[in-house]
């Protein structure tokens, strides 16, 4: 198994995260909360990668840095921007912030389950950093790995393409063959999974939204908002969560500190 980081600095893979320029539902509309406000923002977006979000975010924000622990992400994405006055780029992990001082940011994302790459010990070191230097009443968004898409992703999904079939086929099979089962996985609260990203080389965190949650509250965020990434949607809880079955989920707290 490739570590997470040895598979993103692949010269090609940083390519094609750099050509990546849309936003999804659920980042729509975390953008649609701040951009009245966006303009006063000092942005911190970890795991920048090639740009895909610094396109949308950094021309709303007063200041935006982007950082990534891949130096290929971080050269392309450094390139692709260099045009824009109010953006700066720098290699970092989000383990370890120690480059910025307490209180230092306005808004924090960390999108595409970048927290689900490290150990489930990192993570909490993780939004101990983010808490750290974001500012009281920062606001902060993350995507995360649902647990409740484990069944979907185990199994076959038909396409409207039947030349994609055998590919499916074989991410279903793999995924079935490098991993526990089902019910096994679903009795944990949060777990590893090799979902068949990078050719099944690397393995991510999956966490059940319930436990993520009351991780949060134990680390002193509040007001946390849960948004669907298939509708960009609330989500209202307490609920039956096994019925949200999004491949990741977005969470919107407060840094209440």
């Amino acid at each position: 198994m490739v570590e997470n980081r040895t598979a993103y600095e692949k010269k090609e893979i940083a390519q094609a995260y750099s050509e990546r320029i849309y936003l999804d539902k659920a980042e729509k509309s975390i953008l649609n909360f701040i951009t009245n406000k966006a303009a006063d923002y000092r942005m911190l977006d970890i795991g920048c990668g090639g740009g895909r979000t610094t396109h949308f975010f950094a021309p709303v924000m007063r200041q935006y840095v982007g950082i990534d622990y891949s130096n290929s992400m971080v050269e392309v994405c450094a390139e692709r921007y260099k045009h824009m006055p109010n953006v700066s780029i720098k290699l970092a992990d989000a383990r370890d912030l120690s480059m910025f001082p307490d209180n230092s940011f306005d808004f924090v994302l960390f999108s595409f389950n970048g927290i689900d790459c490290v150990s489930f010990e990192d993570r909490v070191q993780i939004l101990k950093e983010i808490r750290r230097v974001g500012k009281k009443w920062t606001r902060i968004a993350f995507s995360s790995h649902n647990m409740y898409n484990i069944p979907l992703l185990f199994s076959f999904q038909m396409r409207m393409n039947v030349f994609k079939w055998i590919a499916e086929y074989q991410r279903t099979k793999g995924v079935n063959e490098k991993n526990p089962s089902i019910d096994e996985l679903m009795e944990k609260d949060w777990t590893p999974v090799i979902d068949g990203d990078q050719n099944f080389n690397t393995s991510y965190i999956y966490i059940k939204p319930e436990t993520q949650i009351k991780q949060l509250q134990d680390l002193g965020f509040t007001n946390i908002d849960l948004f669907s990434v298939n509708s960009g949607s609330r989500i209202k809880y307490p609920c039956d969560w096994s019925a949200h079955d999004d491949p990741w989920l977005y969470y919107y707290c407060t840094n209440n500190k």
